[in-house]
């Protein structure tokens, strides 16, 4: 805000001593002044957007416009601030994406051993650089249905009842394809079918 003022009020007393007869020898200081707080404020306007942007591409542009903006920051401490936070939240977009990159490569492979080894560790980084939540959300969801659909052919390829009836209800509240569960299903249907033949057997 002082940025933002400094430059206007200077412009105003600037207008001023002009309506008062002084000349561009006498005001070239104040001019100098003046355009070096256009250049900070503009500056500081630039870095506003980068500190807060989500883009990594728009904060590297306004960060080079700043840079080539042939602004002295040692000069002013909150623009030299301004361009620190700016650069910290561009190595964090970064790193954001990069970890989205990693969940979306991992889901790609459509492999549920890749899915179930790698996706809890990226998972874990991307809420604590806090990724967009759809993006975690689409990666959990992922992480569940592979973990449904290993657990239903581990309990397919048992023949154990109960093993089939605990991996068909995850398999349904995982969302899996009603192909696989139809197909659980009937394996299902036909052990207890088995089971039931056999008591009546040994009685």
């Amino acid at each position: 805000e002082t940025l933002i003022q400094g430059p206007n009020m200077l412009r105003n007393a600037i207008k001023q001593a002009k309506a008062f007869g002084l000349g561009k020898p006498q005001l070239q200081a104040a001019l100098e002044l003046f355009d070096k707080m256009e250049k900070f404020r503009k500056s500081q306007a630039l870095l506003s957007e980068a500190m807060r942007s989500g883009n990594a591409e728009d904060i590297k542009l306004n960060i080079r416009l700043v840079q080539k903006g042939d602004v002295d920051l040692e000069e002013n401490e909150m623009v030299n601030l301004y361009m620190t936070a700016a650069k910290e939240n561009l190595r964090r977009v970064e790193l954001q994406q990069q970890v989205v990159m990693k969940m979306e490569g991992a889901i790609h492979t459509g492999r549920m051993s890749t899915m179930m080894r790698e996706l809890p560790s990226h998972i874990r980084v991307a809420h604590e650089l806090e990724v967009e939540e759809s993006k975690i959300q689409e990666a959990e969801v992922a992480l569940r249905r592979a973990k449904a659909q290993t657990q239903l052919e581990e309990a397919v390829e048992q023949g154990e009842i109960e093993a089939l009836k605990s991996a068909l209800e995850e398999a349904r509240a995982a969302g899996l394809h009603e192909d696989l569960v139809k197909g659980a299903e009937k394996v299902l249907y036909e052990e207890e079918t088995l089971l039931q033949i056999n008591e009546a057997v040994s009685k």
